[in-house]
């Protein structure tokens, strides 16, 4: 008999939460001294610039599963309007303390989530995201629920913008989700009237691993996503023991995936070592 506990997205995303805001966070992950950003921020600092593109000064953004909120408090330092939402209360604590950190009032920014209610009106939002969230949800009514409230919330003509792993015929087996195809997501968007007009790949493992190792290797007191044009181009300023920053362009790790790693791994035919999990972002329309 296999002993082994489920995985409940809900108890454990309230308890990593619970050990942050208790100071008891392994690796210190979370850093709410450190500006709000850690090194849970790093599928961020990739999948964002590609969703700053929809973003204009008069949109509304809503961001479910917010996490620690260092997506919406980026937006709201430029000037955008963006809530968020998650599941875990803990966790929304974190969002109020980071939000003091840059003078934001959380007061009507941050909510409660059910997991297949978001708590706001119809046709509400321009732009709703959520990045590495929907692998967690297990439940396939549940990500119906989800795509069904997001079409409901959203304006017409709003964008729904997912960034996810995706599962290829090789599977990580060590992480706790639920690998979908990039055609379940897509018939599922179908079925609540989305239609795919942007699916855009990025960085795989290695490309995580690049940014890994380069923020170890500096010794890092914080990472924080910063953007120096209305473009949304990203970079990441990583401050070492010495106080001294290095800027790593997000685009120079895309060029070194795209140009130099995948194609000595095609060439080895070292896929199944590399391409165990695919990061997609989906842009879908209503």
């Amino acid at each position: 008999m296999n002993s082994k506990k489920k995985y409940n997205p809900y108890e454990w995303w309230t308890a990593v939460g619970e050990r942050s805001v208790a100071g008891n966070q392994d690796n210190a992950k979370f850093d709410v001294n450190n500006k709000g950003f850690s090194l849970y921020d790093i599928p961020d600092i990739e999948a964002i610039p590609k969703f700053f593109k929809y973003i204009k000064k008069d949109t509304k953004v809503l961001d479910i599963g917010s996490g620690i909120g260092s997506y919406v408090i980026n937006l709201i330092n430029r000037g955008i309007t963006a809530h968020g939402c998650d599941i875990s209360d803990s966790l929304l604590t974190i969002c109020r303390q980071n939000s003091k950190i840059y003078n934001i009032n959380s007061s009507g920014i941050f909510f409660i989530w059910d997991g297949h209610n978001l708590p706001f009106t119809d046709n509400s939002y321009d732009l709703v995201t959520t990045n590495t969230v929907l692998q967690h949800v297990i439940n396939e009514n549940q990500i119906k629920d989800i795509f069904c409230d997001v079409s409901r919330v959203l304006n017409n003509n709003g964008y729904f913008c997912i960034s996810e792993l995706v599962s290829p015929k090789e599977f990580m087996p060590s992480v706790h989700v639920k690998q979908r195809t990039v055609d379940n997501y897509l018939s599922i968007g179908k079925k609540y009237g989305f239609k795919a007009i942007e699916i855009i790949h990025y960085p795989k493992l290695y490309g995580s691993i690049f940014y890994l190792y380069t923020i170890l290797l500096n010794k890092p007191k914080e990472v924080e996503p910063k953007t120096n044009n209305e473009s949304g181009s990203d970079y990441i300023y990583i401050q070492n023991n010495n106080n001294n920053f290095l800027r790593l362009s997000s685009q120079l790790t895309f060029f070194i995936t795209n140009n130099f790693l995948d194609p000595i791994v095609r060439l080895l035919k070292l896929e199944k070592y590399f391409h165990s999990h695919v990061d997609i972002v989906f842009i879908l329309s209503k």
